[in-house]
């Protein structure tokens, strides 16, 4: 009984680790508008910070172990907002373009141990083995510098056309590291608890992109400019508006996690869970979809605490849409 508890545990482990977010590197220990942020990264000229910002997003992850799809509940993230009119581009394609960029951290739950850099808590529920009901509950980190979250980078570029005339938005990288904490897990109403940290023994590659698109002429009709829901629909991405990031997290190795009873589920947690390359899709909202008006000064990220859309609050009823719907599951086959 023992072995198929730890068995099942391990598959709805697998499940969690699979989600990452969108969704800050400060080279001193400098903190930014409220506790727990870095400063504003320097930029070089001509890219410069313009704001704090924030924005909503949800996960969907690809869980092929488990033969399913799993997705996390609406989160905000705070950003360092940066832009600027940049000179490094392909000259033969481009009269110029602009650069526009964010360095992204997770706004934690509130009652967890940092204020930034961690996820809220991922209930992930299923079913194993055909009848056994599992939940886990596990959270995703980003790695920490003198004690301050590191970013995850994301850029957008916006390029005028040389011929033929339009605007084109090229693919938006996103780049990133997180490690995966277990906080508990229930197995046929039997709760596992764990003696201390169950963790990835270090953090693991985020890799996404964001498909870009055209607007304006394309040598043979007009494109319009995309608003939301239609680049969550399409599947493209710019970062003002959002979009659709999709790509690969890897989950390395776990320590750590040793039951109140004694077993060491690290090795097992490994061999179920770990890997190379778990299929992810973020849908991210607007980059000014959770910002805070301040009046007087620039505007202000979700605060402590405010991880959720309404607890900031986001913009929630506005046109074109800020907030990302839930994606659906996808149907077998898809």
């Amino acid at each position: 009984m023992r072995h198929t508890l730890q068995r099942a545990a391990a598959l709805a482990i697998l499940a969690g680790s699979a989600f990452a977010m969108l969704g800050l590197g400060a080279s001193e220990a400098e903190e930014g508008p409220f506790p727990g942020l870095p400063a504003p990264e320097q930029q070089e000229l001509p890219l410069r910070h313009a704001s704090w910002t924030g924005a909503a997003n949800s996960s969907l992850a690809d869980v092929e172990r488990a033969r399913q799809w799993m997705r996390t509940p609406l989160m905000t993230v705070a950003a360092d907002f940066y832009q600027g009119r940049i000179e490094d581009f392909d000259a033969t394609k481009y009269r110029q373009c602009t650069k526009a960029g964010a360095n992204i951290y997770f706004v934690a739950q509130p009652g967890s141990a940092y204020n930034y850099g961690q996820t809220p808590d991922i209930v992930v529920r299923t079913v194993t083995f055909g009848a056994v009901p599992v939940e886990a509950t596990v959270r995703l980190e980003q790695e920490r510098s003198d004690g301050l979250p590191v970013p995850i980078k994301l850029e957008t570029l916006t390029c005028a056309r040389l011929l033929p005339f339009g605007t084109e938005v090229p693919d938006s990288p996103v780049k990133g590291r997180v490690s995966t904490r277990v906080m508990s897990v229930r197995v046929d109403g039997v709760s596992l608890p764990f003696r201390g940290e169950c963790r990835t023994r270090e953090s693991g590659a985020l890799d996404l992109s964001g498909e870009g698109y055209l607007m304006g002429w394309d040598g043979t009709q007009n494109v319009p400019a995309r608003v939301q829901p239609d680049l969550w629909n399409e599947g493209l991405f710019n970062l003002s508006p959002g979009g659709l990031l999709a790509g690969t997290v890897d989950v390395p190795p776990f320590s750590g996690c040793i039951t109140t009873s004694g077993d060491d589920l690290s090795s097992l947690l490994t061999a179920t869970v770990s890997g190379e390359g778990f299929p992810l899709r973020t849908y991210q909202g607007g980059v000014l979809g959770c910002t805070v008006p301040n009046p007087g000064g620039k505007n202000l990220p979700p605060a402590p605490g405010a991880s959720t859309p309404e607890s900031v609050p986001c913009r929630m009823d506005v046109l074109p849409p800020q907030v990302p719907p839930l994606p659906e599951i996808p149907t077998s086959g898809q």
